[in-house]
């Protein structure tokens, strides 16, 4: 009788700590900081190519972080790879890139994210980067908190590299 009081208590017990330490659940999306998308980007980002996103993220590697490219490869229908390089003595380089293709609203997982960032170590990066045109989940934004990983969602590449040259107004 007295051992499955204690199988009962030990239950109870572990309900009450999983309720305790509940975190958010995998695909809630990260908190925002407050920055909005506008109807003209969430249509933009639903209908950007696989190709528009290649050269969004091309302008990133080159204009904005000066590198320069070493490998760009689709290497799934919805995924870029693209290693870059800094040439600075000392402080260079290869940085990795991957890109994910998603509409506004679709959450990169924590797979994909923690995946992105085993390809950069073993790459030998000094530092990962993660782009979507989706965006991260909170687990996602949470899984990889002081690595040398970069997460940029749709909206912040748009206001990073402005709008792709086959969609310029």
């Amino acid at each position: 009788m007295s051992v499955v009081f204690i199988a009962i208590l030990a239950t109870l017990v572990g309900f009450l700590l999983i309720v305790v330490n509940r975190r958010p659940p995998a695909y809630l999306p990260a908190t925002r900081t407050g920055e909005s998308i506008s109807d003209e980007d969430r249509a933009l980002l639903a209908t950007l190519t696989l190709e528009e996103l290649g050269a969004l993220c091309r302008t990133l590697v080159l204009e904005k972080m000066g590198l320069t490219i070493e490998h760009f490869e689709a290497i799934g229908p919805d995924e870029i790879e693209i290693r870059g390089r800094d040439h600075k003595p000392v402080a260079g380089g290869i940085y990795m890139v991957h890109a994910f293709l998603r509409s506004p609203g679709d959450y990169l997982s924590p797979t994909e994210v923690v995946s992105s960032y085993s390809v950069a170590r073993e790459e030998g990066a000094i530092k990962g980067i993660v782009v979507t045109s989706g965006e991260f989940s909170a687990a996602a934004s949470q899984s990889l908190e002081g690595e040398k990983m970069e997460l940029i969602d749709g909206t912040a590449l748009l206001r990073l590299c402005g709008r792709p040259a086959s969609r310029a107004v």
